[in-house]
């Protein structure tokens, strides 16, 4: 059963911990994984710039 149907006060963001093992992700998600601690510059979502 879904905890936050069977508890009221269950907040997934607040009371679960989500936990991956390395050996699960993509290379995509590794990579993500690696960059995480670098932040893009753009200030708003019109400064990035897509491959159409």
């Amino acid at each position: 059963m879904d905890r936050v149907d069977q508890f009221e006060g269950f907040r997934p963001r607040r009371d679960y911990v989500l936990t991956v093992d390395a050996g699960e992700l993509s290379v995509t998600e590794t990579e993500a994984r690696n960059l995480g601690a670098v932040r893009l510059a753009a200030g708003s979502v019109d400064d990035v710039e897509l491959d159409l």
